[in-house]
Order: C-alpha cells, then sequence, then structure tokens
C-alpha cells in the first residue's frame, strides 16, 4: 500500500484528485450488495493492484472493462456504475511472458503498462536494509509511543 499511498499524495500535492482516497485491493469489506465496492471507495483516487499476475482471465475483463470505460458492476447488480481511478499494478511474475502464453490479455498489459517501474528484490539492494530499518523503526517508536534507539549490527546482516 505504500507505493500507492505515496503516489497518490504526490498527484495531490500537485492538485489533482483531491477528495480520493488510495485503496488497496487486499482490504477487505463486509459482505452485501448496499456496500461499496473498492473501485467505488477508490473513485477519485488511486488503487493497487497486487500481484495481478495472477489475476483470473474473468477478473482480467472485469479490469479491463474499467480502465477502458471506466464502468463496473457491483457483484449481483444490473446497475452501472462509474469511476475515475489511477491505478497502480505490482506483480513478481513476467507479464509480457504470460501475454506470449495467452494466461494475461494483452490488451489489459498495455492499458497497466504505461509507465513501468522495476524494483529489484531487498536481497539484491541490501545496502537499503539500513534505510528501510531507520524509516520502520521511526514509524513503529511514534505509533506505538516506545523508544528503540537502535539495532545491532548482527541483525543488520
Amino acid at each position: 500500500m505504500a507505493l500507492a499511498a505515496v503516489a497518490h499524495e504526490k498527484f495531490d500535492k500537485a492538485g489533482e484528485r483531491r477528495q480520493g482516497r488510495a485503496v488497496d485491493d487486499r482490504a477487505t469489506l463486509a459482505p452485501g450488495f448496499d456496500k461499496p465496492g473498492l473501485f467505488e471507495i477508490a473513485d477519485g483516487g488511486t488503487f493497487f493492484l497486487d500481484e495481478i499476475g495472477d489475476m483470473s482471465p474473468a477478473l482480467q475483463v472485469k479490469v479491463l472493462r474499467v480502465l477502458q470505460e471506466g464502468t463496473f458492476n457491483r457483484v449481483g447488480d444490473t446497475e452501472t456504475r462509474k469511476v475515475d481511478v489511477r491505478i497502480i499494478a505490482a506483480t513478481n511474475r513476467q507479464l509480457l511472458e504470460l501475454v506470449k502464453g495467452g494466461q494475461f490479455r494483452e490488451d489489459l498489459f498495455y492499458r497497466l503498462h504505461v509507465l513501468p517501474l522495476t524494483i529489484p528484490p531487498l536481497r539484491a539492494r541490501r545496502e537499503d536494509i539500513p534505510h528501510l530499518l531507520r524509516h520502520f523503526l521511526a514509524r513503529f517508536c511514534a505509533e506505538e509511543n516506545r523508544s528503540i534507539t537502535g539495532v545491532s549490527g548482527e541483525a543488520m546482516t
């Protein structure tokens, strides 16, 4: 969610999409047709789709419809609803290979592949660990009202 929230905040500071929210596809809502879906909640904001390479073909069609037309139907509903969302998608799979193998829609791939950002795994960027540790340690201390001054060198390796 952090990437979606950061991107959302950066655009907000630029004066765009002020009313929208950053929404993570891993969020859960109580079942029922009267509850808004995640695309509705993200309307005017940013929606983070995690592990898009694992999406079923049926879900790929639905996401493509939202991207192309800006519309969707709630589960079990016949009313078409309109949304305006920014999508940030992530996967650890090679989508182009999935497209070539017929497991991922080519049209959806090109709709999502507007600004690709490849981030190597943390094991390949060990120099980032101290920075990340300081960030999350400061965040934890603030949230939990605790004071932790550091971490042993052994824990850093």
